[in-house]
C-alpha cells in the first residue's frame, strides 16, 4: 500500500467498534494491498466542525484567476481554488493537486467553493489542508471564469493543472506569507479527476521534466479507455444509466478541440431538440 501521511491517517482511520457517524466523514481500512475509503455525503458535510478536532490549523482559501492554454495553444484565461493551512510562524507544505470530478453547473466549480457541490470538492479540499497541505484545484475550461466548451476528458486538461501550481504558489506569497511550498507535489483525482490527473502526470513527465518533485499519483475510478470501455458503456447505455451526460460533454469538448473532424460535430452526433435541453443550457 502506498505511503500515506501519519496526519492522513488521523483523519482516516476507522475507529475501534461501531463507527460514529456523527464525528467521522470519511473511514478507511486497509487489507494489506489497498486503501478502502467510504463516503458519506450527509454526514460529511455536517461534520466539518471536526476538522478542528483533529488540527489546530486554520485555513487560507482563495480564487485565482490565471493564464494558460487550450489544447491548440492559444491563451486562456483559467480559474481555480486554493487552500492552505493558516500558520503564524513559517512553515512548509507539500501541493495536493486536487482534479474534481465532472461538474455541470457552473457554480459548483472549486473556486466557487460552493457547500451544495454535490461532488464535494470544497470538503475535501478542506479535509486534505487541515491535515497539514497546500491543496489547488483547477476549474478546468470551460468551468468557473472560463466560458470556452470544456475539452471534456482531453489531454489539454493538463494544461489548467499545471499552470494553476504556479499561480497558486505566486499568490500564496502575497497572501500567506508564513506559508511555503516544499517543493512536493500529490497529483489526486476521481471520475474526470482521474482522467485529469493521469494526463497531468503524463505532461509533468513528458513536457516538464525535472521541474516537478512528483510524489505519489491516484487516478481513482477514471474513464482511461474512452475508445473501449467507455465507448462500450455509452452505446449499452439505457435510460437508467446514472450519467447521460458523459456523451454530449465528451462529443462537444471533443468537437472543440478537433474542429477540422466532422465525425465529432455535436449536431451531427447529438439530438439537440429534446425536452429541456435548451432551458438546461442556458442555467449553465
Amino acid at each position: 500500500m502506498a505511503e500515506t501521511s501519519p496526519a492522513i491517517y488521523r483523519l482516516l482511520d476507522r475507529p475501534e467498534g461501531p463507527a460514529d457517524r456523527a464525528n467521522f466523514f470519511i473511514r478507511a481500512h486497509s487489507d494489506g494491498r489497498v486503501l478502502h475509503v467510504e463516503l458519506s455525503l450527509d454526514y460529511m458535510r455536517t461534520s466539518l466542525a471536526a476538522l478542528a478536532a483533529y488540527s489546530p490549523l486554520s485555513l487560507v482559501t482563495r480564487s485565482v484567476t490565471y493564464p494558460t492554454t487550450d489544447a491548440n495553444g492559444r491563451p486562456q484565461q483559467a480559474s481555480g481554488s486554493i487552500v492552505a493551512p493558516g500558520v503564524t510562524s513559517n512553515k512548509s507544505f507539500a501541493i495536493i493537486c486536487y482534479q474534481h470530478p465532472t461538474q455541470v453547473l457552473r457554480r459548483h466549480s472549486p473556486s466557487h467553493f460552493c457547500v451544495l457541490d454535490d461532488q464535494i470538492s470544497w470538503e475535501l479540499a478542506s479535509l486534505m489542508s487541515a491535515a497539514g497541505f497546500i491543496v489547488v484545484s483547477a476549474d478546468y475550461p470551460g468551468m468557473g471564469v472560463n466560458l470556452d466548451t470544456h475539452p471534456y476528458c482531453h489531454s489539454s486538461l493538463a494544461n489548467s493543472v499545471i499552470d494553476l501550481i504556479s499561480a497558486a504558489t505566486n499568490m500564496l506569497a502575497e497572501v500567506a506569507t508564513n506559508v511555503q511550498w516544499n517543493g512536493r507535489v500529490y497529483l489526486m483525482g476521481y471520475s474526470e479527476g482521474g482522467y485529469a490527473t493521469m494526463v497531468t502526470a503524463k505532461a509533468m513527465q513528458l513536457q516538464h521534466p525535472g521541474r516537478f518533485d512528483v510524489r505519489k499519483v491516484y487516478c481513482l475510478d477514471a474513464p482511461h479507455a474512452l475508445s473501449e470501455t467507455m465507448r462500450d458503456v455509452m452505446l449499452n447505455a439505457d435510460t437508467n444509466y446514472s450519467a447521460p451526460y458523459f456523451l454530449p460533454f465528451f462529443i462537444a469538448g471533443y468537437e472543440s478541440v478537433y474542429t477540422n473532424m466532422p465525425e465529432f460535430g455535436f449536431e451531427r452526433c447529438i439530438k439537440t431538440n429534446a425536452g429541456g435541453y435548451a432551458d438546461f443550457a442556458v442555467r449553465l
